[in-house]
């Protein structure tokens, strides 16, 4: 095979390529915006329909919240309507959830509170006995024996010893007595390692947020300030040696 039938068979090929690509291309179909946009909208619609009834509103006392009809509250929770970007705000707002679970949220608040569930029996079993586990090692590193310790709280004791071995409950109001008497803070008892812990830790830490000054608040929101925040982390973890050693170089550096 000479080189010009080399050249005219790659001609071909290509033509046969170009002539494939304009069929599928031919066959894409142009967007349809109008179904899109009805698509988004019963998104949307679902979205805030579960989160109106996850957290207890009926269609009634939502719309009055809003300051909207209950037929425009239907309309956007069927999707034949869409809220604006401020009113989908407010109704975040209203729900007590973030914005972004109705704007593009993967999941429903109705799921979520699903896979939250815990069996309640077994935790508050399970919690009693690390409570007194706990008790008894805050009491047993006091130096004091079971009835010096019920003698200062007010209690008998063979009341202490079922809260130490988990066989009752202990009132918050006898707790509190018992933690003041050891000398540790009530927060000393709680959870931190299931998840009921760790949605509590998580409120605190959030609440501990919310009262930052405003200029923190930002700068800690941004995640390209993530790796300061970081370094100021492992900055309070090293001793005091470490830290005059790296001022120091820090030092030599800038002079």
């Amino acid at each position: 095979m000479s080189l010009n039938d080399f050249a005219d068979l790659a001609n071909r090929f290509k033509k046969q390529a170009e002539v494939k690509a304009q069929q599928a291309a031919e066959k894409v179909k142009p967007i349809d915006f109008n179904e899109l946009h009805a698509l988004r909208a019963r998104i949307v619609g679902v979205l805030i329909r579960d989160a109106r009834i996850a957290r207890g509103y009926t269609v009634e006392h939502l719309a009055e919240a809003l300051q909207t009809t209950p037929e425009q509250l239907v309309a956007w929770e069927f999707g034949q309507d869409s809220p604006s970007l401020p009113q989908l705000e407010l109704i975040a707002y209203t729900l007590e959830v973030p914005i972004t679970q109705l704007m593009s949220g993967t999941e429903t608040l109705l799921e979520q509170m699903a896979e939250r569930v815990v069996n309640q029996h077994e935790y508050l079993s399970t919690r009693d006995r690390m409570i007194g586990v706990e008790i008894r090692l805050y009491r047993e590193q006091a130096g004091l024996t079971p009835d010096e310790l019920a003698a200062r709280v007010g209690l008998d004791e063979q009341t202490l010893m079922q809260y130490e071995y988990g066989q009752r409950a202990v009132p918050l109001s006898h707790l509190s007595s018992l933690a003041s008497a050891l000398r540790v803070t009530e927060s000393a008892f709680l959870e931190g390692e299931n998840r009921v812990g760790r949605y509590l830790e998580a409120q605190e830490a959030f609440e501990l947020f919310l009262h930052m000054p405003p200029e923190v608040r930002q700068f800690i929101a941004k995640p390209s300030n993530h790796r300061y925040i970081e370094l100021a982390i492992k900055l309070a973890k090293m001793d005091t040696e470490k830290l005059r050693e790296l001022a120091e170089s820090i030092l030599e550096i800038t002079l």
